[in-house]
């Protein structure tokens, strides 16, 4: 299973460079990506909408190389996003 990886690199709890560590880690097991957003802390410091768009844009791109495969498609009600590729695109977290 894909990770996605945001971080932003005035996060006072942990170091781009310690990210960067975790990543190669964990990228030799499952597929990683990583995305850093400069002048930003850990609590996001009012960018919660460039953070849903990250999130949406990969997972959209996941789901899309799901249905590419064969595979059925992904359901991301857990995460708040709701599938309706019939009718509309992904949702945006509430």
């Amino acid at each position: 299973m894909p990770i996605l990886f945001v971080h932003y690199d005035k996060d006072e709890f942990g170091s781009v460079a310690n990210l960067n560590e975790l990543v190669a880690e964990v990228s030799a097991v499952t597929g990683t990506e990583s995305v850093t957003y400069d002048n930003f802390g850990h609590s996001f410091d009012g960018q919660l909408a460039g953070l849903r768009e990250a999130i949406r844009e990969w997972t959209e791109q996941k789901i899309e190389l799901l249905d590419q495969d064969g595979q059925p498609e992904a359901s991301l009600s857990g995460f708040g996003f709701r599938n309706t590729r019939q009718s509309a695109p992904l949702a945006a977290l509430p």
